[in-house]
């Protein structure tokens, strides 16, 4: 299943790539490729969430289901940002705005580990 994912997800990555090269704003430009790192970030820790639940190791990450949630958020939080850009509707600079849902996301994720390692 998340093979098929990964799959569907290239052709769209490189959409967003020639996206992020032909907007002459370079906010968008970084938001578009932390947009493709979050979906990149979000696939995987779904994917170790879904084997995780599937097949349960002792002292496995019991974790992943909120680390997978914090990755969606980030990635559906960068998709608005880059949305909003390209319709040229964002009321601020893509690029801070991206780079702000970055250190929240980061920030989070922090809290998450800390919290399923201690």
């Amino acid at each position: 299943m998340f093979e098929d994912l990964h799959v569907r997800w290239k052709p769209l990555r490189d959409e967003l790539a020639i996206l992020a090269a032909s907007d002459p704003d370079p906010g968008v430009a970084f938001a578009v490729r932390r947009l493709v790192v979050a979906i990149h970030n979000n696939l995987h820790s779904a994917g170790y969430f879904v084997s995780d639940l599937l097949n349960p190791l002792p002292g496995g990450r019991r974790d992943m289901h909120e680390i997978s949630r914090a990755d969606h958020r980030r990635a559906v939080a960068l998709l608005e940002v880059v949305r909003h850009a390209v319709r040229g509707d964002l009321p601020d600079d893509a690029g801070e705005r991206a780079a702000t849902i970055d250190r929240e996301a980061e920030q989070e994720q922090e809290v998450l580990v800390n919290k399923a390692s201690g």
